[in-house]
């Protein structure tokens, strides 16, 4: 919290509450501020936050400006919950208000994965519930819902550009893809101004045994590998329709820009071809491939 905001009565010191734990749950896998690899997540993933916090109630009872030592009925009263919201969806929420007791307390909220995209940030707020007595000449809270206290963010990236696509895990054979022994396919829509979980689909062939190993178990280095590479080849395909850019009028400001293969693709170019033509771009297709391996493996270990 920063102490160049006033909001006009006592707040408790961002150490009056300790945080045990504060973490997302993608799929039975946990991520928190030490992680570094970025979660497998899409629109069918189970997401949770989690957290625990230790509540001191003396403590930020008397930084909040109310004495501590009162009646039951004179004593002030707390609520925790957590808030969350997506920079790519632009849509926000947050857990049911819960009342806060001394000691240990947990918090949890289920988000809806068709929301999310992009990157997720939650952060824990602690708000009055019941105004208590002030202590002295001190200035507490008195509206029931004001911000008392807020936890620094943790923000999860959701697979960036790649997050929003649609993953579609399918046996090859059985529904006639071709070729039938590709791990995967990548499907981009031409009409690049389509949502990218409307324009862009993946469909990992079941039948091929290493997608199969790692869509059931797979885990460490070989599963990172295998990302990796399925991360160059969307990067590339998505590259491959820059050209279509060209073909938009006023691309940046059109209505259907945000959130779409467009946008994806402008990001992307901008990236890793920021002096070339989209036109140019795909005429040169060794050094496609190469600077999208070299953006894509950059922080491979």
């Amino acid at each position: 919290m920063s102490n160049a905001v006033s909001f006009g009565y006592n707040r408790p010191s961002q150490d009056s509450i300790e945080i045990i734990d504060f973490k997302v749950v993608i799929d039975g896998e946990a991520f928190d501020s030490k992680t570094e690899e970025l979660p497998t997540w899409n629109y069918e993933s189970k997401v949770e936050v989690f957290a625990e916090l230790d509540f001191d109630f003396e403590r930020f009872t008397k930084e909040s400006g109310f004495i501590s030592f009162a009646a039951d009925e004179d004593l002030p009263e707390y609520s925790g919950l957590i808030s969350w919201s997506c920079n790519k969806t632009r849509q926000r929420g947050a857990s049911p208000r819960q009342s806060l007791h001394d000691g240990k307390n947990t918090l949890h909220i289920e988000l809806d994965s068709l929301l999310l995209g992009g990157e997720l940030q939650i952060a824990i707020n602690v708000d009055l519930e019941t105004p208590g007595v002030a202590y002295e000449d001190l200035i507490p809270p008195e509206r029931p819902g004001a911000r008392l206290w807020a936890s620094y963010p943790l923000r999860i990236r959701l697979e960036g550009d790649g997050s929003q696509m649609s993953i579609t895990p399918l046996d090859f054979k059985e529904t006639g893809i071709r070729p039938q022994l590709a791990m995967w396919k990548v499907q981009v829509s031409p009409d690049v101004l389509l949502p990218v979980q409307a324009g862009l689909r993946i469909l990992i062939n079941t039948a091929h045994p290493t997608s199969r190993r790692m869509l059931e178990k797979g885990s460490g280095k070989e599963k990172q590998m295998w990302e990796r590479y399925l991360q160059t080849d969307i990067v590339t395909q998505l590259l491959l329709r820059a050209p279509s850019l060209d073909e938009i009028e006023n691309l940046e400001s059109h209505s259907l820009f945000s959130g779409s293969l467009a946008e994806s693709i402008f990001n992307l170019a901008q990236a890793l071809f920021p002096e070339k033509p989209y036109a140019d771009i795909v005429n040169d297709p060794s050094t496609l491939f190469a600077t999208v391996q070299a953006f894509t493996f950059k922080e491979s270990k």
